[in-house]
C-alpha cells in the first residue's frame, strides 16, 4: 500500500540522515542509487574538478556579474519581453550551482571497487540564461530557413527501427557497429559549435545581428560556467581560451548544440559512408549498416586513417574521439582481433544493444526487441501518490505502446501478450499498483494491429491548415482568459479542489470566471536524496559574501528615533519578504539570496528608471495597451504611484 512504501521512504531517510559517513548518489541510466562513503564521493568530485575546471577567485566572479548584467541591456533591442526577463531574472539570482556524480553502475567496476562516475553541472547558473536563448534563436533561424539539420541525426529507437526494417537487412549481406564519441558534451567545444552553424547557415540569405548575439550569448554561457563544490568556487573547463571550452553535460544547450556537430560532422564525411546502407548519430551513439561482411582490419583502417583523420581535419583538433563496437554474433567472420582494443571492440553475444533496444539475427534477417541495462531498475510512480488519475492512467498505456513498437512482429512472439515478453515491467506497473494483478496485455499482433488500424483514422480526420491554425488561434485566446490556479495535488480532500472553486464562484456569484487548475509536483525521493547529499558535503561551510551581519545603516538613513528601517534584519540574506505598499494597501512578496536592504535598493532603481528613462526595456506604458512589461510587478505599481 502507498502509505507503507512512505513509511519506508521516511524510515530510509532518517536513517541515512544520522549516518554522516555515507551517501545515496544517483546513477547513470539504471534508474537507481548507489551507496558511497562520504569522504570518497567528496575525492572522487574533486578529481573531476581538478581535470575539468580551474579554482577562480570571488573578485573575478562578481566581475562576470557585472558583465552579465552589462550584456544583457546590450541585446535587450533584439530580445522579446520574455527573453528579456528570463535572462534578467537568471542574473539576479546569482545562483552557482553545486556539482553532482552519477555513479555508471551499468559499467564494470574499476580496480578500487567503485563504478566509474561522471560530473553533472546542473543548469542553474546565473549566467545559464544567455546560452538557453542564444541556442534557441539559432534553432528558430535554422527552422525559419527550413534547413534540414536533422538529416543524420537518429530521432529515438523506435523511429530507427522503422527506417532500418524498410532496408531488408541481412547476417550474410551486412556489417553492424556501432560508434561512440568519447566524453561528447564536454569535447564539444565553442569553436565546434561555432563551425556547425557557419555550415548549416552557409546557404542563408544574410541573417541580421541576431545571429550573431545568439552565438555570442552561448559564448558567454560557455566561457562563464561557475560551479562550486566543498567551498571553493570552480570555472568549469579550465581552459583560458572560450574558443576550446566545452559544453557541460546538464546544460540546457547542450543536446541541441551536440546534435549539431554530430550532424555537421557527418554532412561532411559522407563520402566515407558510400559503402553503408545506413548511418545515423543520436547523442554521442552512432549506428553503421556496412554492405558486405568487413574484416576488423578493414573496419580499423576505416575509423583510424580515414574517417577520424577526416574529423581531426574538419574540427581543426582532435578534441572528439571516436571508437567503435563491432557486432559479430557467429564470432567467426570478423577475425583478427583488433590491434587497439582501445578504439574498436567486437561483440561476439547473439543480442547487440543500441540506445533502448536490442539487435538480434532470426534466419539472418535483424530483428529488435527491447534492452535492458545491467542492473536497471524499473520503476513507475505509485499509486496513490501525488499525481492527478490522467497521469497513472497514461504510465500503463504509454509503457505497453513503447514495448510494442520496439519489438519486432515474428511468429515467434506475435501470439505472446506483451507481460509474457516483458514481465519485468509489468511486474515493475503491478508493484506500483497501476495495473491489477491478473492484468493481461494484449498480444504483440493484436496491440500493432490496433495502432496501425487509430493511425489509419487519425490520418482520414486529419483537419485542414486553415482549421488548425484558427483552433490554435481559439486555444491562444482561451489560455489569455483563463486564470490558472497552482496547487500541489494532493488526495486528502474528499472535494476536489476545482469542484470547491465552482461552488465558491457560484455562491459568490462571480460570473465569468474562466479557470483551469496546474498541479505543481512535491519533493520525490531522488531529490530528498539530493539534498541529504548535499547537506552532508557542504556541511560547516559558510558563504562569505551572504552571511547574515549586522545592521550598518547611517544616521542619515535610519528613522527618526534611530531605529532601523528593516528592525535590524538589513543585511539578513535568504528571505522571503513582504513590501506594502502604505497607500494602496497592495503587497508584493518577494524572495532574495542578496541583503533585504541590497534588493529594496535594487527595487527603488527599478522604479526610477521606469519613471525617468521612458526606455522601451522598461515599460514606458502600464495602461495594457501597447506597454512593454519587462519590469516586474514592484516598480510597475510604483511607476504608476509616482
Amino acid at each position: 500500500r502507498p502509505h507503507h512504501k512512505e513509511k519506508q521512504v521516511k524510515q530510509f531517510l532518517n536513517l541515512l540522515k544520522k549516518k554522516d559517513d555515507m551517501v545515496a548518489v544517483p546513477t547513470d541510466k539504471t534508474n537507481s542509487i548507489t551507496m558511497m562513503d562520504t569522504k570518497d564521493y567528496c575525492t572522487l568530485v574533486n578529481k573531476h574538478l581538478t581535470k575539468d575546471a580551474a579554482p577562480i577567485s570571488n573578485d573575478k566572479m562578481h566581475s562576470i556579474h557585472k558583465e552579465a548584467l552589462s550584456l544583457v541591456e546590450e541585446y535587450a533591442d533584439i530580445l522579446s519581453t520574455g527573453e528579456y526577463n528570463y535572462i534578467k531574472s537568471t542574473i539576479k539570482k546569482k545562483s552557482i550551482p553545486t556539482v553532482k556524480l552519477l555513479s555508471k553502475d551499468h559499467k564494470d567496476k574499476k580496480e578500487d571497487g567503485n563504478y566509474p562516475t561522471r560530473l553533472v553541472v546542473p543548469a542553474k547558473n546565473f549566467t545559464a540564461g544567455f546560452p538557453n536563448v542564444g541556442y534557441r534563436g539559432i534553432r528558430d533561424i535554422l527552422d525559419r530557413n527550413k534547413i534540414n539539420y536533422t538529416r543524420k541525426t537518429i530521432i529515438q529507437a523506435s523511429d530507427l527501427k522503422v527506417k532500418l526494417e524498410g532496408l531488408d537487412i541481412n547476417n550474410k549481406e551486412h556489417t553492424i557497429v556501432s560508434m561512440d564519441i568519447e566524453v561528447m558534451y564536454p569535447s564539444v567545444s565553442f569553436k565546434m559549435v561555432a563551425k556547425a552553424v557557419e555550415f548549416f547557415l552557409r546557404d542563408c540569405p544574410k541573417e541580421d545581428k541576431k545571429l550573431q548575439s545568439c552565438l555570442d550569448m552561448i559564448k558567454f554561457g560557455m566561457g562563464n560556467t561557475l560551479i562550486t563544490f566543498g567551498g571553493k568556487y570552480w570555472e568549469y573547463g579550465g581552459v583560458p581560451d572560450v574558443y576550446e571550452k566545452g559544453l557541460t553535460i546538464g546544460g540546457y544547450e547542450s543536446a541541441f548544440l551536440a546534435d549539431l556537430v554530430a550532424a555537421y560532422i557527418l554532412e561532411n564525411t559522407q563520402q566515407f559512408f558510400d559503402e553503408a546502407k545506413f548511418d545515423g548519430i543520436y547523442r554521442d551513439d552512432g549506428l553503421v549498416v556496412f554492405n558486405g561482411k568487413k574484416s576488423t582490419a578493414w573496419i580499423e583502417d576505416w575509423l583510424n586513417n580515414n574517417f577520424q583523420a577526416t574529423v581531426n581535419q574538419l574540427l581543426g583538433s582532435e578534441g572528439l574521439q571516436f571508437t567503435m563496437d563491432i557486432w559479430d554474433a557467429d564470432n567467426t567472420q570478423l577475425p583478427p582481433q583488433p590491434a587497439n582494443k582501445e578504439k574498436v571492440t567486437i561483440c561476439a553475444k547473439n543480442a547487440f544493444p543500441y540506445l533502448d533496444m536490442e539487435l538480434y539475427w532470426r534466419n539472418d534477417e535483424l530483428k529488435f526487441r527491447v534492452h535492458i541495462k545491467p542492473n536497471q531498475q524499473i520503476k513507475y510512480l505509485n499509486k496513490g501518490s501525488a499525481h492527478t488519475n490522467a497521469t497513472f492512467d497514461a504510465i500503463p498505456n504509454g509503457v505497453t505502446r513503447r514495448l510494442a513498437s520496439l519489438t519486432s512482429v515474428t511468429p515467434d512472439n506475435k501470439d505472446k501478450r506483451l507481460d509474457q515478453l516483458y514481465p519485468r515491467h509489468f511486474n515493475a506497473l503491478e508493484k506500483a499498483q497501476l495495473v491489477k494483478p491478473d492484468y493481461q496485455a494484449p498480444t504483440l499482433q493484436e496491440y500493432h494491429t490496433n495502432l496501425l488500424a487509430n493511425n489509419n483514422t487519425e490520418d482520414n480526420d486529419s483537419i485542414t491548415p486553415e482549421e488548425l491554425l484558427k483552433k490554435k488561434h481559439r486555444q491562444e485566446r482561451d489560455r489569455k482568459r483563463c486564470i490558472y490556479f497552482v496547487v500541489g495535488k494532493s488526495t486528502i480532500w474528499q472535494t476536489s479542489i476545482a469542484t470547491r472553486i465552482k461552488r465558491l464562484a457560484a455562491k459568490h456569484n462571480i460570473k465569468g470566471l474562466r479557470f483551469k487548475m496546474a498541479y505543481q509536483k512535491f519533493s520525490n525521493f531522488g531529490e530528498k536524496l539530493n539534498a541529504d547529499l548535499n547537506n552532508k558535503v557542504m556541511a560547516n561551510i559558510i558563504d562569505f559574501d551572504l552571511m547574515d551581519r549586522k545592521c550598518n545603516c547611517n544616521k542619515k538613513s535610519k528613522l527618526d528615533d534611530g531605529r532601523c528601517h528593516y528592525d535590524g534584519d538589513c543585511r539578513k540574506s535568504m528571505v522571503v519578504y513582504d513590501a506594502r505598499c502604505e497607500v494602496t494597501g497592495k503587497s508584493y512578496v518577494g524572495k532574495t539570496q542578496d541583503y533585504l536592504k541590497t534588493r529594496t535598493q535594487q527595487h527603488v532603481t527599478d522604479v526610477w528608471k521606469v519613471i525617468e528613462s521612458g526606455r522601451r526595456k522598461y515599460g514606458p506604458d502600464w495602461t495594457g495597451s501597447g506597454g512593454y512589461a519587462r519590469a516586474d510587478a514592484f516598480s510597475k505599481h510604483f511607476a504608476n504611484q509616482c
